[in-house]
This record gives C-alpha cells, sequence and structure tokens, in this order.
C-alpha cells in the first residue's frame, strides 16, 4: 500500500516538474523571440537636425580678374560643410550659394543643395554617387565663375555682402559666408585712405557703411576671409583691412571671423 503512494507521490511531483518545465521554457522562448523581433526590425529613419544642416555661400571678387582656383577648391567648399573621408556616410546636407562680387551688387545667384541622406532606405553608393554628383555641379560652376571677364575696377565689399545675409536668413542650420577677396572697400568709401589703426578712421569706416546699408542680423554666422596677396604693398593693405577693420567689425556684430590663404 505504502509503495502504491509513495509510487503516485512521485508521479504527481515528476508531472508538476514536467508542466513546471514547459511553462519556463515557454516563457524563455516567447521572451526570446520577442526580443530578437525587436532586434530584427529596421531601426528608425534618422531625423534631420539643424546641426546636420550647412548653408554655406561663396562671393568671389572678380574685380580684378583672380583666379579662384588656388583660393576656392570642390574639395575644400565639402571639408567647410563638414564633408570628410567616407562620402557614403556623409549625414551633412544643406545649399550652397554662388556668385561673383562684382561693383556694387549681387549678380545672379546660383544656388543648388546636397539633399539630406535618406535613411536606412539609402545605400552608401548610393549616398556616395548623391554627395559626388554635387561635387561635379559646385566644379563646373567655379570654372565657370573663373572663365568671367572681370567687372568694375572698384571693388565693393559690404552691400554684396549684406545682401547675401539677407539672402540666407531664412535658412536654419550652420550658416558660412566665404569671402575671396582683398577685402578693400572701394566703393561706399575707399578703404585706401584709411589707417585702421587710429579709432577715428575704423568709426568713420563704420558709419559710411551703414549710412548705405544696414547689415541684417549676423549673430552665429561664420565669416571665412580667403585671399593670398600678391606683392608686399597688396599684403600689407590686406592685412589692415581684415586684421584692423574686417575681423574686429564682424565680430562685434555676433559673426565669427578667420582668414586663410586657401580653403
Amino acid at each position: 500500500m505504502n509503495s502504491q503512494k509513495n509510487t503516485q507521490t512521485r508521479g504527481i511531483i515528476s508531472s508538476a516538474l514536467t508542466l513546471l518545465f514547459l511553462i519556463s521554457f515557454g516563457t524563455l522562448v516567447f521572451t526570446s523571440v520577442g526580443c530578437n523581433k525587436d532586434t530584427q526590425q529596421p531601426k528608425s529613419q534618422p531625423t534631420d537636425t539643424v546641426n546636420n544642416e550647412v548653408n554655406l555661400a561663396i562671393l568671389p571678387d572678380r574685380t580684378e580678374g583672380s583666379q579662384l582656383t588656388d583660393l576656392i577648391d570642390p574639395t575644400g567648399v565639402l571639408k567647410n560643410m563638414g564633408v570628410n573621408g567616407n562620402l557614403g556616410e556623409t549625414d551633412v546636407y544643406g545649399t550652397v550659394f554662388l556668385t561673383p562680387i562684382n561693383a556694387n551688387s549681387l549678380n545672379e545667384v546660383k544656388e543648388f543643395s546636397l539633399n539630406p541622406p535618406g535613411g536606412f532606405n539609402e545605400t552608401r553608393y548610393q549616398r556616395n554617387n548623391v554627395v559626388n554628383n554635387f561635387r561635379s555641379k559646385l566644379e563646373i560652376e567655379l570654372n565657370k565663375l573663373n572663365a568671367l571677364p572681370a567687372g568694375a575696377n572698384n571693388t565693393s565689399i559690404w552691400r554684396p555682402f549684406c545682401d547675401m545675409v539677407n539672402h540666407m536668413s531664412k535658412k536654419s542650420g550652420t550658416k558660412k559666408i566665404i569671402l575671396a577677396s582683398d577685402m578693400m572697400e572701394n566703393f561706399i568709401t575707399s578703404f585706401y585712405r584709411y589707417d585702421f589703426s587710429k579709432k577715428d578712421d575704423f568709426d568713420d569706416a563704420v558709419r559710411k557703411l551703414n549710412k548705405e546699408i544696414q547689415c541684417p542680423n549676423i549673430t552665429g554666422f561664420e565669416i571665412i576671409i580667403v585671399y593670398k596677396p600678391t606683392s608686399v604693398p597688396d599684403d600689407i593693405r590686406f592685412r589692415a583691412a581684415t586684421d584692423l577693420f574686417w575681423r574686429p567689425y564682424l565680430e562685434s556684430l555676433g559673426a565669427r571671423v578667420s582668414i586663410r590663404g586657401n580653403l
């Protein structure tokens, strides 16, 4: 009798343990499948943010017929937009504005855009092609500018600059303006007659520029001045105009200013 009871008890315990094992195993399998489903689902498409948007304007001075190829090249432009290394992996996008500076105002503004990445629906190969096509368009337009005849001899920096700031005002993201020029304003007023180490000359230039046109807000803009002086006197004038006037004045308006020999 006791033997029969013991056998029944062992049978019950064995059945209970089997049931418990099946329940635990089923829970484990369900959890594992759920986790695998989550990891196998494509990640949500990255959201475009203003941190990846870079809008850049290029204003080359064509008043003296200087060539741009030594100052501005497509690779340098892309680098200043933040496109480095593997083109297929870049998530930078934005618009390039391109126009020469002539006598006193902007010519036609060419603009073309590098589109945002297409998320996980766009392969690295496809993204690489998008960026390379953008680079090719930029190179073609820069070559066209190089082929243009020189404009008027009197350079106007301030009005074209302010016009471009206004042109870019509705854009989001990072905003940069590249000025390829000796920066010798000679239309609204003549920088050739100023000694910018003197406060009176500095203040007079500011007063005359702002009387002609009040520049829109440039807070947060990055201004890149690119130029290679052709002689010692040219270098002295350029350094005086940029270091003693343009850099301190534009920085006082909220912009960041850098001066380079090329991009």
